[in-house]
């Protein structure tokens, strides 16, 4: 091909490589809208996140001394206050949850989207980048809109990389410090991001830079204090202690950066590593200290949750919020570069170079596209969820649900602690409350607390068998109310005290 023919190729590209970003975003925003309101979990854990709104509506504190009655997550508590914020103008339920995370996935995308349109001034590069995080939409957990807190962490962090990136003045380094402490009370991650800003304020403008780190110490440390006072010491045992005490999955120190990164994002990493490149061996070097530093923090702190036990996809969403900024920013510089080559116009080596960046661009966007239908709970689903509903209401008693959160609770039944939050306890090192929880647990299982126990997995059988009869299975269909994403599990055996199981059959 001559020099026009690349042209012409690589304008058919360029439009369907921004039709492709555009997609996506268009796609996300259609399968949220369409699941937003479905009353049951898209993801296993989301109803224990709703009944840790009901206490705070209920004016009852969320961190306290674990028992099977209630056991609190491992998170600072904003994303749960603010959800029941929204929950106190709507209703209960999954919805004022899935609000508060599809409300930041959209003011994340638009903080992309301005970052890189500020960093280049190209609405395409901007476009471009927005349409590379929605397109990790599915490899990131399909996570943007449950009623989980890591979006809105997410959108928090962003916020304060944009106000140390464009405004440099003495308020935005307060502002900054405000947002990068809101990220960490949303999840604790944000303290590994907020090391690599605040070194980055004490690079170029030390004197500032104590306003920054001065505002954070103060949010976060006060925050800490007064939250641990508040909860009598249990706040600080589950946000720091807790999830300290958890192993390190070894593996993943090489996995996440070939399986989480290059594996899925090849070539929208290798042209962000480039770019990172020649912005810090160049003459742009303060910029490229700061995209640097600012790679360092989001992928750093993603790196950090795959590492622990029981790091799902959703660890990697502020990997993939940055790594779409540096893309886009990349991708208009690299563009620019070679159609300024040589000097007074492209020749053909030239032309050859930006035709073949769009088409390997092309591809690795095309080659993140999914099914959007499996993305979306369907009737059968529904259909389920409610005749599991159904039979809780039939049960003359309290019910035992320790992997679902709420939905005992439209069953008019009491919600206990979910599975996770217990695990994650037995998890750590406090051998006495340990032996506590499983000494709990045991008690009212023997007791026969419980009229009803719905279990996920077989392996419980055993040890339910000698004071409860299994009934039978939850489910007939054997495809229907398995969660969208995460761990694919569901209530599948009924059990009932084994003096009331003829009763019940």
């Amino acid at each position: 091909m001559n020099t026009s023919s690349y042209h012409r190729y690589t304008k058919l590209l360029r439009f369907g490589l921004l039709a492709l970003g555009i997609l996506f975003v268009v796609v996300y925003v259609v399968v949220a809208l369409l699941r937003i309101g479905y009353p049951f979990e898209l993801e296993w854990i989301e109803g224990s996140g709703v009944d840790h709104v009901q206490r705070i509506l209920d004016g009852t504190h969320l961190y306290v001394r674990p028992s099977i009655e209630f056991t609190p997550f491992l998170y600072t508590p904003l994303y749960f206050y603010v959800s029941a914020a929204v929950a106190k103008l709507i209703g209960i339920g999954f919805v004022p949850l899935r609000l508060v995370s599809f409300a930041a996935s959209l003011g994340s995308l638009a903080i992309i989207h301005n970052m890189v349109k500020r960093e280049t001034g190209s609405l395409y590069a901007a476009w471009l980048a927005g349409g590379t995080f929605a397109a990790t939409f599915r490899i990131g957990g399909a996570w943007f809109d449950i009623a989980r807190p890591d979006m809105l962490f997410v959108f928090f962090a962003l916020l304060a990389i944009y106000t140390i990136r464009f405004y440099d003045v003495w308020w935005a380094y307060v502002l900054a410090g405000i947002f990068i402490s809101l990220s960490f009370l949303t999840k604790q991650t944000a303290l590994i991001i907020a090391v690599p800003i605040a070194l980055y304020c004490v690079i170029i403008n030390w004197r500032r830079a104590v306003l920054f780190i001065g505002t954070t110490a103060i949010i976060i440390g006060g925050s800490t204090w007064l939250l641990d006072r508040i909860h009598n010491g249990w706040y600080r045992f589950y946000v720091f202690e807790v999830p300290s005490e958890h192993y390190i999955l070894k593996a993943r120190y090489i996995f996440f950066w070939i399986n989480d990164l290059l594996h899925p994002l090849p070539v929208v990493c290798v042209v962000a590593i480039m770019y990172l490149l020649l912005r810090i061996f160049g003459l742009a070097r303060r910029e490229g200290i700061f995209y640097l530093l600012m790679a360092m923090g989001m992928i750093g702190a993603a790196w950090s949750g795959r590492l622990h036990s029981g790091g799902y996809l959703n660890t990697l969403l502020p990997a993939y919020a940055f790594i779409s900024i540096l893309f886009g920013v990349a991708f208009y510089h690299v563009v620019g570069y070679f159609q300024g080559q040589p000097p007074g116009g492209q020749d053909e080596a030239s032309a050859l170079s930006v035709f073949l960046l769009y088409f390997v661009c092309t591809v690795q966007m095309a080659g993140l596209l999914y099914n959007p239908a499996r993305q979306i709970p369907t009737r059968a689903d529904r259909e389920a969820g409610w005749q599991l509903v159904n039979m809780m209401k039939g049960i003359d008693g309290e019910v035992y649900l320790p992997a679902h959160g709420f939905l005992p609770t439209y069953a008019g039944k009491k919600p206990y602690a979910h599975v996770t939050a217990v695990h994650d306890l037995l998890r750590g090192k406090d051998m006495e409350l340990k032996a506590m929880m499983i000494e709990e647990l045991k008690e009212a299982i023997h007791q026969k607390r419980f009229k009803a126990i719905f279990i996920d997995k077989d392996e419980f059988i055993v040890e339910l068998s000698k004071d409860y009869r299994l009934v039978g299975r939850v489910f007939s269909d054997y495809q229907a109310f398995w969660p969208v994403t995460g761990l694919e599990i569901r209530p599948e055996f009924l059990f009932v005290p084994k003096e009331d199981a003829t009763t019940q059959e």
